[in-house]
């Protein structure tokens, strides 16, 4: 075989420097830190000299794409809902799942001394849905203290 003349060009030391640090970027995203997007993106970009100001914002795109592919998928269906919420472990919490019947389609999401309060409270008030919610959800009951005028129970409702 005869060599070729083709001659690719360098790449720009921005360029590298960038995709190192989007490399470093992503490889912190994989990690559960404590640590701010923020903080931690700024301190990789200070490592070098050529990234500037507009640099950062993409680097906490990267980061945030990164950081999704970790979490569990949305629920897309009124049963993956019930599914998760049954696979649920919070610590130091025994939260406990009630689902009344499919003619009625909740299930409420609590822990056992709320559902007990609840019970035993004259006056309830609720919360509905926002912009921000998860799909399925459908509001939150709470219970409050009068001498101590403090929310103390509460629940969280999913149509199922």
């Amino acid at each position: 075989m005869k060599p070729t003349t083709h001659k690719h060009m360098k790449p720009e030391e921005k360029a590298l420097q960038l995709q190192k640090t989007r490399t470093s970027v992503k490889r912190k995203a994989q990690e559960i830190t404590e640590e701010s997007v923020d903080k931690m993106v700024c301190q990789e970009a200070l490592k070098s000299s050529l990234i500037t100001y507009q640099d950062v914002k993409g680097l906490k795109d990267t980061f945030y794409r990164e950081r999704l592919k970790l979490r569990p998928k949305l629920p897309t269906c009124k049963e993956d809902v019930l599914e998760t919420l049954m696979r649920m472990d919070i610590k130091d919490y025994n939260f406990s799942i009630c689902k009344s019947n499919k003619e009625y389609g909740i299930a409420l999401l609590t822990i056992e001394e709320s559902l007990l309060f609840l019970s035993n409270s004259h006056r309830m008030l609720g919360e509905g849905t926002f912009k921000s919610c998860p799909k399925f959800f459908f509001s939150t009951v709470h219970a409050p203290r009068i001498p101590e005028r403090t929310v103390h129970a509460m629940c969280v409702l999913f149509i199922t």
